[in-house]
């Protein structure tokens, strides 16, 4: 078994299209994160989340990436050192892997948005993907006033 570590990556924001959860998402109120049959564990700070690869490999590029290029054909654990965000944004990511509804909100677009960059949830992945989910927000709802844009870019300070 390996064990894959990422460095940190700088994150960045640009606007896009608006996060519509499919009528399935909208079922489902809860995901509970169990070591339960799973073939992958994610490390975050101090966080682990014990998953299944398919979910995080259809949707994160990165994850994708560190999974084929490792030596160690079995990887089961993965290492995020550095995701913006920390085990907050990692929580929201995977819930969104595995298609749970997740809000976009003023208070979590940042962290979602750079998260998403850093572990590369982008179109090119997945239609629909998170990344271009948060640039819709913040084109739609947050640009428009300035207020909302001075507030994530406060919260970007923690990002």
């Amino acid at each position: 078994m390996g064990v894959v570590i990422v460095p940190e990556l700088k994150p960045s924001i640009v606007g896009k299209r608006s996060f519509r959860p499919s009528s399935s998402a909208r079922h489902i109120i809860d995901w509970p994160i169990s070591d339960v049959s799973s073939d992958l564990t994610i490390e975050v700070g101090s966080a682990s989340f014990a998953l299944y690869k398919l979910p995080l490999v259809s949707r994160s590029g990165r994850i994708r990436k560190l999974l084929l290029e490792a030596k160690d054909t079995k990887v089961s654990r993965i290492n995020l050192i550095g995701l913006p965000g920390g085990s907050d944004a990692s929580k929201l990511a995977v819930k969104f892997c595995y298609r749970v509804n997740v809000e976009i909100t003023i208070s979590n677009v940042a962290l979602l948005r750079c998260a998403s960059r850093f572990i590369e949830m982008t179109e090119d992945i997945s239609e629909k993907n998170l990344e271009i989910h948060t640039e819709e927000f913040l084109k739609d709802a947050i640009f428009p006033k300035i207020s909302h844009s001075i507030s994530i870019l406060h919260r970007c300070e923690h990002y």
